[in-house]
């Protein structure tokens, strides 16, 4: 919660600090876990908080990752839906050029895309699991038009729904062995 500054510490954990660097990535984390093993065992008098306060649900960081958090579950409850930027927006207390940027810098892509994303996923999860006819799983995905959701699936999974279903299927029921 605040950082912690260790003073006279073994000089062996110093040893082990300077090399970090010149060890391989596997033995570095091993390395690691060793070093936070042995200062976990520290004398408690002998380190100190670095911050004077904590990060709680009063700091920037707080409520950034909480205002994420409120969008993203509420894109997820209602991919069933047309999601406006409008709507999100307002639900974020932002503007939507405001909104825009953060979402973007936050998720790097754009909240259209997100969506979009979350959407052909949702797609993706109803054909393998449901005998629904394409055109159906395009609505309860929460796309506008059949057009569109062909364009967005065929777009980010390189095949279209029903090849995607198929290649599904066979996988599925292909013989184990």
């Amino acid at each position: 919660e605040y950082g912690l500054i260790f003073s006279d510490f073994d000089p062996a954990i110093s040893e082990k600090i300077a090399n970090f660097s010149t060890i391989g990535d596997t033995r570095r984390l091993v390395e690691l876990f060793s070093i936070l093993h042995l200062l976990s065992k520290h004398e408690p008098e002998k380190r100190r908080r670095l911050s004077s306060i904590r990060f709680s649900k009063g700091t920037r960081f707080y409520n950034s990752d909480l205002r994420l958090r409120n969008v993203l579950a509420h894109i997820h409850e209602n991919l069933d839906r047309q999601i406006s930027l409008d709507e999100v927006a307002e639900f974020t207390h932002l503007t939507k050029p405001s909104f825009c940027r953060w979402f973007k810098k936050t998720m790097r892509c754009s909240f259209v895309t997100y969506v979009n994303k979350c959407r052909v996923q949702l797609a993706c999860q109803l054909l393998v699991t449901s005998d629904h006819h394409i055109a159906d799983i395009a609505g309860m995905a929460g796309f506008d038009s059949l057009t569109n959701f062909n364009r967005c699936f065929t777009m980010q999974r390189k095949i279209t729904p029903s090849q995607y279903r198929a290649r599904s299927h066979a996988v599925l029921n292909a013989p184990q062995g």
